[in-house]
């Protein structure tokens, strides 16, 4: 197949440039954004019930087959036929499963020449078409929604987590030295130019690498892309055509807020990062945006106090007004308390990820329903799939959100 002419520009010309040269060509100015906080007043949450903002609640349980046992799943999406992607941190495989659970295909480690790739550092799932990103011998390559390959091309500037559409690729910088102090890069696939966005303070440089399983967020219907940025209290929207930063969503969290010279104690080893823990727990703070979730009317976003002393739920319109904010949502759906942060999330879902094991539990020690009636398909899961449960599978709860406006 003839290569797009970026693709076959870059990795003729291009492979030695992103090894050799480092060009940050940006002032050191963030691009003009909406640089107002939002402020949360967490006191104000009020415990609440599930039943305000969902419908409904759909089990599913991913693959029953040896072929598609998982061993640590880490980044879950779903296409717009609501088929399921599931990369697995351990077996570096990308895991392809039907709306209902079965297996369709996956895509394993094969080796280090044309075509193969030997671990899934992050992946990307477009419209028709996943992309993945292998730091071990530093390219991307292109397959259809199939599973057929299309094309790769050299990428060796390592990445937590990245972002590539048309002639530009975004890459988070963990915090990392060498990236001048930003957040972001965003490379330009033709000639080569890279740039800084989203700087963060000199207190957070060198505070760890991060492998959150959310990485870049992509609605397939939305324009934009998002990154919640680990230890802050920031958002980033990206335009998904150009890259280009759209707006940074910024958080304030009032006297449960970190102050930024807390970070610094994450580089002093164990006895720092001790210290950190203590502090948070301490004080019920807020480590950072546990969950980010772009709807198309909402956003939602969860975050946790202290050592999981409450966690609160809030929704906000695309104007960022706050139109619910509850915390310690009882599920009286169907009884079944989580207890977790969403793990991923559908065009009009949140979705949480579960072991079977740690799901038995809970559902064997689920809340009685007040109208003894529930709205999920749990009973019915359960009974279905009680060999499988026993076993080591692992689950995805389905909370279908209300519309909420």
């Amino acid at each position: 197949m003839r290569q797009p002419h970026f693709f076959k520009f870059y990795s003729m010309k291009l492979i030695t440039l992103f090894t050799l040269v480092f060009i940050i060509s940006c002032s050191p100015k963030t691009p003009s954004i909406n640089e107002g906080s939002i402020s949360i007043d967490l006191d104000k949450s009020e415990l609440g019930y599930i039943s305000e903002i969902v419908t409904e609640i759909d089990y599913v349980l991913l693959g029953s087959e040896s072929s598609s046992y998982l061993s640590e799943p880490k980044k879950i999406k779903f296409d717009q036929n609501q088929n399921i992607y599931v990369s697995d941190g351990l077996l570096y495989s990308l895991f392809v499963f039907h709306p209902s659970g079965e297996l369709n295909y996956s895509l394993t480690p094969s080796g280090k020449g044309p075509r193969e790739f030997l671990k899934i550092s992050d992946y990307n799932l477009l419209d028709d078409s996943i992309l993945i990103l292998d730091n071990a011998i530093g390219k991307v390559l292109k397959f259809d929604l199939a599973g057929n390959f299309i094309e790769e091309f050299k990428f060796r500037d390592k990445s937590t987590h990245f972002f590539q559409k048309n002639d530009y690729l975004l890459k988070f910088t963990s915090y990392r030295s060498d990236y001048d102090g930003f957040n972001f890069l965003k490379y330009n696939l033709i000639d080569g130019s890279s740039s800084g966005i989203v700087p963060y303070p000199i207190e957070k440089e060198s505070i760890g690498n991060f492998s959150f399983q959310y990485s870049f967020i992509n609605p397939l219907r939305d324009n934009s892309v998002y990154y919640n940025i680990p230890y802050s209290y920031e958002v980033a929207e990206f335009d998904v055509d150009s890259g280009d930063l759209k707006d940074l969503l910024i958080f304030d969290f009032g006297k449960y807020s970190l102050n930024t010279s807390d970070y610094e104690l994450l580089k002093e080893g164990r006895t720092g990062r001790d210290k950190f823990n203590s502090e948070v727990s301490e004080k019920k703070l807020i480590r950072y945006v546990a969950t980010f979730l772009p709807f198309e009317k909402i956003n939602y976003m969860s975050v946790v106090q202290g050592d999981n002393s409450s966690r609160h739920t809030i929704l906000m319109d695309k104007k960022k007004n706050i139109i619910f904010q509850k915390k310690d949502l009882s599920n009286d759906l169907d009884g079944v308390n989580l207890n977790r942060n969403p793990w991923s999330f559908t065009d009009d879902a949140i979705v949480y990820l579960d072991h079977a094991s740690g799901f038995l539990d809970k559902y064997k020690s689920k809340n009685e329903l007040k109208n003894g009636y529930s709205k999920s398909n749990l009973e019915e899961f359960v009974s279905k799939y009680k060999n499988e449960l026993e076993d080591d599978s692992w689950i995805l709860a389905k909370y279908k959100l209300k519309n909420l406006n």
